[in-house]
């Protein structure tokens, strides 16, 4: 038998951990891979495997390197591809920083944000009929307009909710203050403005579908040549032990225990009934 381990590696750098528009990848049943757009699930991207992303043209992105180190230059070239990562990490080191955000640089910020999907609420545009701003506590200050689709239909539960209490003369029931709870959360108006958020959400989310490039999203690992096997990785877990005398088939996996109390895991080469 040979000795089998497997190689385990965190996915945390490949994951996205905003609630926006860029693509993601996902796996099927049979393992499959596809890029969806952001709007296929309710938090768009987030906690998602990322593909790797060409940024659009029309730009070049570059920051000079600093005085301690001027050989080093940051560039990144419109119609190029970059990981997700990268991406990311280039917009959070140089967005707060006044010398990069020139206007040649500007579009790779825009590129970005744009794809957050942040929306502002501006809560003046929901007054009238009564209601004032003081009374609208319940609106979020902006919204990720990737999640408006499920915002959509709580707004719509409520309503729902209010429309059939009407009448009731109960002052106790729960019913008879949700139209009350509808009004702090914008009514109709905040309503009619979340589900225009939805088509630019899914317009939008399209368009970055577009810049997904499943061909580039690979993984490259540095492995030293004089390396064994057991250096690699942690022993494969939940295996039942080997037990002598029992028929056992070429690729089945089994821990064995020595008479010095060592564990290991093996795999069967040979289809046999023995060791």
């Amino acid at each position: 038998m040979e000795a089998a381990r497997q190689i385990r590696y965190g996915r945390e750098d490949c994951k996205s951990r905003v609630y926006g528009l860029f693509p993601y990848l996902d796996w099927d049943e049979n393992s499959n891979c596809s890029m969806r757009k952001a709007t296929d699930d309710v938090v768009g991207c987030w906690g998602h495997v990322m593909p790797a992303l060409r940024i659009p043209d029309g730009f070049s992105y570059t920051v000079e390197g600093d005085e301690d180190d001027e050989s080093v230059d940051y560039v990144l070239e419109a119609g190029q591809v970059y990981s997700y990562r990268t991406i990311m990490n280039f917009y959070y080191r140089f967005r707060d920083n006044e010398e990069a955000r020139t206007d040649a640089n500007e579009p790779f910020f825009e590129f970005v944000e744009r794809g957050f999907g942040i929306e502002y609420i501006d809560k003046s545009e929901l007054t009238g009929d009564g209601v004032e701003e003081k009374d609208l506590d319940l609106v979020p200050s902006y919204v990720n307009i990737v999640t408006c689709a499920w915002l959509v239909e709580q707004y719509r539960k409520v309503k729902y909710r209010c429309e059939v209490s009407k009448g009731l003369d109960d002052e106790k029931s729960y019913n008879c203050c949700i139209c009350e709870r509808y009004k702090r959360m914008g009514g109709d108006k905040m309503l009619a403005k979340l589900t225009e958020f939805v088509e630019e959400a899914d317009a939008k989310a399209i368009e970055y579908l577009s810049y997904g490039v499943m061909e580039e999203s690979r993984i490259n690992l540095n492995v030293k040549l004089d390396s064994g096997t057991h250096d690699f990785g942690v022993l494969t877990a939940y295996l039942n032990p080997w037990v002598g005398g029992e028929h056992h088939y070429p690729g089945e996996l089994y821990t064995y225990t020595d008479e010095d109390g060592n564990t290991n895991t093996w795999v069967c080469t040979v289809e046999n009934t023995d060791f």
